[in-house]
């Protein structure tokens, strides 16, 4: 085989190998709705010391990135939403937008994300994992802590206080 035939087979077996990577990605598997609706009920349960919940998610489909998971959370005769979405293999959840209870409470995805995506720009890392309480109010003034982890297991705290009653927060790393 000549030069320019293994050239021509290596640059034909590197564009299959790029074309199946791409496509395994395109095809990942969906996320297991069933799992993401027992552990919030169960994170429910755990919070509002409710035994009468039931959560129903609607089937995702593959994705590239964490897809928004519909679910309906159903206790004393009442429905609310949720949204879920699997990041890094956990389940994160805060209450739909169109719920009586949203208009109330933060949305603690966004706040985790927000913080988290900020906190790795500024320390120039990547892997950390922020944890933060569930429900906290909408309210001017309110301040709560979130747990910031490292790749290596190191906890740090964030300190978070809301400037306004429309969801704007300022955080600050504790030392």
């Amino acid at each position: 085989m000549n030069v320019h035939m293994r050239t021509v087979a290596l640059t034909l077996a590197l564009a299959c190998l790029a074309a199946t990577a791409g496509c395994s990605q395109a095809t990942s598997t969906p996320p297991d709705t069933d799992a993401i609706a027992v552990a919030i009920e169960n994170e429910i349960r755990a919070g509002k010391d409710m035994s009468d919940v039931e959560v129903k998610c609607a089937n995702a489909q593959p994705t590239h990135s964490p897809a928004s998971i519909e679910c309906v959370v159903r206790s004393d005769g009442a429905e609310e939403q949720v949204v879920a979405r699997m990041i890094d293999g956990n389940t994160e959840w805060d209450w739909s937008s169109n719920t009586t209870l949203a208009a109330s409470l933060l949305n603690m995805i966004k706040v985790k994300e927000d913080v988290r995506t900020a906190l790795e720009s500024q320390l120039g890392t990547t892997g950390l994992t922020v944890n933060c309480p569930r429900s906290v109010s909408k309210a001017a003034g309110v301040t709560f802590q979130c747990t910031v982890m490292d790749t290596d297991g190191t906890n740090k705290t964030i300190v978070i206080r809301q400037q306004d009653d429309q969801g704007t927060v300022v955080w600050t790393l504790e030392q």
